[in-house]
């Protein structure tokens, strides 16, 4: 029992100190600054945000992201993948502003998705609604007929091409489900 409490402990104080990494990290980046005054406020910033949320965001390897290959992954997924995506969506956007005949066919469609994690779902949602032109509504969850838990995805799409919702899926969650799993 008592190896058990310092256990939980320690992934506690793991995940605080994790979160609280990765939020000065992000700090930095946002002030690009080296003012010592920066970096403390930073720091701060950063052990107080890791203490409240810790636990919360961090429920099983604390130090995932610090492995070079999940991390740098990561950042390929962001710098590649997702903003690519971004770029494309962008466009089309874009097109059907400034060209007056291209029009919209908007709607609601339900797309499935695999899910890992609750993590994995949350980042797919976002990342589809970062890309301009759809927009995640909400996530269910059900019982298909041959027992497997399958999980949606409502999105309301700009440009609704097809009904179908295996090929719809396809086309809005694009590469970004692949990553996100590897992720």
């Amino acid at each position: 029992m008592e190896s058990q409490t310092k256990s939980l402990k320690g992934h506690k104080l793991a995940a605080i100190a994790t979160t609280a990494a990765m939020c000065y990290v992000v700090w930095i980046l946002l002030t690009w600054s080296t003012d010592p005054k920066e970096l403390i406020t930073g720091a701060v910033v950063a052990i107080v945000v890791g203490c409240f949320t810790g636990r919360m965001l961090v429920k099983n390897d604390a130090f995932y992201f610090f492995n070079p290959v999940h991390f740098f992954v990561l950042i390929y997924y962001w710098v590649v993948v997702l903003f690519s995506e971004i770029v494309k969506a962008n466009w089309d956007v874009a097109k059907r502003v400034f060209k007056r005949d291209m029009g919209v066919n908007p709607g609601v469609i339900r797309v499935p998705t695999e899910r890992n994690t609750y993590y994995g779902l949350a980042f797919l949602a976002n990342a589809i609604t970062l890309t301009p032109g759809t927009i995640s509504m909400a996530t269910a969850e059900s019982v298909g007929a041959d027992g497997k838990e399958e999980v949606w995805i409502y999105i309301h799409w700009l440009d609704v091409k097809t009904t179908d919702r295996e090929a719809a899926g396809e086309m809005i969650k694009g590469r970004l489900e692949k990553w996100i799993r590897r992720i």
